[in-house]
């Protein structure tokens, strides 16, 4: 009895380990990044520890409420668009849970892309 329970747990990990496997693969061909949140300024629709899955996309097509991922010299910053400008493209940027607008303007180029999804409290 206990030898077909080992079994039938050994075969789950397995499966499990197979699928992730699977899903991670196609997730990395896909312009796809994955990030873990140190900060609470998106609080409360993504909570310091999530990991966040961000998808490339042309800076042309974002939108006014969509949550990017961006590169802000040497770190990466995940807020949401408040503001689009032109002449360049760039994107004023604010985190949920903060008072003010980001200190500078999004360059278009510096945008990474636009948060897909997120796990909380990884």
């Amino acid at each position: 009895m206990l030898r077909k329970y080992v079994a039938t747990v050994t075969t789950c990990i397995e499966v499990i380990f197979v699928l992730l496997s699977i899903f991670i693969v196609y997730i990395s061909q896909k312009n796809s990044h994955f990030y873990a949140i140190t900060s609470g300024s998106m609080e409360p629709v993504i909570t310091t520890g999530s990991i966040l899955h961000t998808h490339f996309i042309q800076a042309e097509k974002l939108k006014v409420g969509s949550i990017i991922t961006y590169k802000d010299q040497d770190q990466f910053v995940t807020h949401r668009i408040k503001e689009i400008l032109y002449s360049p493209l760039r994107f004023r940027t604010k985190g949920d849970a903060n008072n003010a607008h980001d200190n500078h303007d999004v360059l278009g180029q510096d945008v990474i892309g636009v948060v897909e999804w997120s796990i909380p409290y990884l």
